[in-house]
């Protein structure tokens, strides 16, 4: 059996312990003083000094010289009243429902494995403990605090669990080679008309029916004037207006994301986005103001050959069937894409349960649940490919 598959499985319980605390503490963006420090304490009982490089973004390093692999696990969790039922439930407001509180515990008891092996690594080892994810920014707040060097950062290790899906059975593994995750842009149309009595239309401009004309005018977009043969989505996840039944309000604000693949795609849609929204609203006598987040998270590509040269060491890990796929099989966002720009990045998807084992549920629903022996194949990955990539590359 690998070492750190059986030295992770020794652990397990500790492991269960640890990742319910965190579960329990929740905590979203970058508000997780509990877990931070929860993070912090357990590093320093393993004998590893950590650092809070921005707020509760926590990295360590283990080893020293060579080269750098580092390990990233994010830890928020969403705006969600958790219902899953469990006893150790967050309770403040916030849910684990996309499984950071696996990704955080596993990394904590890697980092526990390779400090016990550290006259063994052929190099270093950073550990990324990042907050924010959920909203985009915690990768690049942690990056912009000096995360990629001393020591420099040569290839980058994330993980992830998966619930739910026909390819999320325990034991499993999944990873992409190429694009893994869409780029991801955050639209705001505010549409600004004239409100008054709801009895007296004719002297007011109605934000409410312009908005929807531009809702409706977007998706048009993609049928129409993308190619078929890219990928792209545009949701339209809020719409709010007014207040009372018998009052036409001043404006209406739509609120969605943009999702792409190819960066001319992005471009294109960017523009047509602003143009579509301007344009109907000047032609209904509203006006539009379209706001893109400039800090929107790029297309996460996984380097093909890191992932082809880390096969083996997957599937040593790996107690059921290892899915690798070229093609992208969806278009979420994720910011470990700030990494995946950077330096040689991979990002492991492990099994946490399959509607054939009973979790039809899947992540960022708030009763959800996972299969908690995952943590097992989740830590010893962490630490397989950090101290093989090392022994590989010196």
């Amino acid at each position: 059996m690998n070492v750190f598959l059986q030295r992770s499985a020794q652990l397990k319980e500790e492991m269960i312990a640890t990742r319910r605390a965190i579960h329990q503490n929740g905590g979203i963006g970058f508000a997780l003083r509990e877990n931070a420090d929860l993070i912090m304490a357990c590093l320093r009982g393993m004998g590893i000094e950590p650092h809070e490089i921005c707020e509760c973004g926590i990295t360590a390093t283990i080893g020293s010289g060579g080269k750098t692999a580092l390990l990233r696990a994010d830890y928020d969790a969403l705006p969600l009243v958790e219902e899953s039922g469990l006893p150790f439930a967050a309770t403040n407001g916030t849910c684990h429902a996309c499984g950071h509180d696996f990704n955080a515990a596993s990394l904590i008891y890697a980092a526990r494995m390779l400090k016990e092996r550290e006259g063994e690594l052929a190099g270093a080892v950073k550990l990324m403990f990042q907050p924010a994810e959920e909203i985009g920014k915690g990768a690049r707040a942690m990056i912009d605090a000096g995360l990629m060097e001393n020591p420099r950062v040569d290839v980058a290790f994330g993980l992830h669990m998966g619930v739910g899906g026909d390819d999320c059975s325990l034991g499993d593994v999944s990873y992409s080679r190429g694009p893994r995750f869409a780029a991801c842009d955050k639209i705001d149309i505010t549409v600004k008309g004239m409100g008054g009595h709801g009895a007296y239309p004719f002297h007011c401009v109605d934000p409410i029916t312009v908005a929807a004309r531009i809702l409706l005018g977007l998706q048009n977009i993609i049928p129409m004037e993308i190619d078929s043969v890219q990928r792209a989505i545009l949701t339209i996840g809020s719409f709010h207006s007014g207040r009372v039944h018998n009052a036409i309000p001043d404006e209406a604000v739509l609120s969605g994301t943009l999702r792409t693949l190819d960066a001319d795609v992005r471009t294109f849609m960017r523009k047509r986005i602003k143009e579509i929204a301007t344009g109907i609203a000047r032609a209904m006598r509203c006006t539009a103001e379209v706001s893109m987040d400039s800090g929107s998270m790029p297309v996460g590509i996984m380097d093909s050959a890191l992932c082809d040269a880390m096969r083996p060491y997957v599937e040593e890990i790996c107690s059921g069937v290892t899915h690798v796929s070229s093609e992208v099989k969806g278009m979420g966002s994720e910011d470990f894409a700030e990494l995946c720009s950077r330096v040689p990045s991979m990002s492991v998807q492990v099994g946490a349960g399959s509607p054939k084992e009973g979790y039809t549920i899947t992540v960022h629903n708030s009763k959800v649940l996972f299969d908690e022996n995952c943590l097992v194949q989740g830590s010893a990955l962490f630490a397989s490919l950090a101290f093989n990539w090392l022994k590989d590359n010196t």
